[in-house]
């Protein structure tokens, strides 16, 4: 299942939904946004139903033991390994922009295409929601998931 966050009006969204995210109060929206990227236990585990969250998965540093590593934050693949420094000041984003954006400043649509390389697609596999093996090819699986929020 795709990141889900309910505000404190009892409204709730599912992934990163720019019209619900319009009508709500700017504190509730950087809390839906620290909920999605600020912290390490916002990392959602490799073995979830939903391929947009296996790749989110790859957006935080892991230790050998697949436990992500603490004080760190998210960062697409392209960030971390040129070790770009984070955006600071106003350049942060904090859940103001329209555009689903890691702590890193990319868009989370073109980061979705990095994963997608990187990992070269069949080395992810496809859950269903009992958690069971589906497949092994991801861009079908996203391309045909009705809730799809990238690509």
């Amino acid at each position: 299942m795709p990141f889900q966050f309910t505000f404190a009006n009892g409204a709730q969204m599912t992934g990163w939904d720019v019209a619900m995210l319009q009508l709500q109060p700017p504190a509730q929206r950087r809390a839906a946004y620290q909920a999605l990227w600020g912290t390490p236990q916002a990392c959602p585990d490799r073995n979830v139903a939903c391929p947009e969250e296996q790749l989110r998965h790859f957006c935080w540093p892991h230790k050998t033991n697949s436990d992500v590593r603490q004080g760190t934050q998210a960062k697409c693949y392209s960030c971390r390994h040129s070790n770009a420094p984070m955006p600071v000041g106003t350049e942060k984003p904090l859940g103001m922009d329209n555009e689903n954006l890691l702590p890193c400043g990319c868009e989370w649509k073109l980061v979705t295409i990095e994963l997608l390389v990187k990992y070269r697609v069949n080395s992810l596999l496809i859950y269903n929601q009992n958690g069971q093996v589906i497949g092994n090819n991801l861009i079908p699986a996203i391309l045909n998931t009705p809730h799809r929020t990238v690509l």
